[in-house]
């Protein structure tokens, strides 16, 4: 089985429209390698770790992967265009062994030996 190192990056951010659009702007240029998503959420505590009511704003979440170079240079390049946010990053392996990414490699590759003939 094969593994990538990559970074997933997750940006809070106020939920309004022009913050968002400003965000996914920021993302477009940079052209991620996978998917990107939003989720809406709502924190559960307050600073002092008492539970808030569930009336409590709400505010967005988007995450996506990166190779772990990549999302450096995102941060570093971004950061300060985002604000106010909150930037969050770490890295893991993302596997690459399942049976539909082998037969998409294997596709990709009889397509490719096709087009070299």
């Amino acid at each position: 089985m094969k593994t990538l190192d990559v970074a997933m990056v997750r940006i809070y951010i106020p939920n309004d429209e022009a913050h968002l659009e400003r965000v996914l702007a920021a993302i477009d240029d940079f052209g991620p390698g996978g998917d990107v998503n939003i989720f809406e959420v709502r924190p559960a505590l307050d600073a002092d770790g008492k539970r808030l009511p569930s009336t409590e704003k709400k505010s967005l979440m988007v995450e996506f992967f990166e190779e772990t170079c990549r999302a450096q240079m995102f941060v570093d390049a971004f950061h300060e265009d985002l604000m106010p946010c909150r930037l969050l990053g770490w890295t893991m392996l993302m596997l690459e062994g399942d049976s539909y990414t082998q037969s998409q490699e294997q596709r990709f590759k009889q397509a490719e030996a096709g087009s070299n003939d």
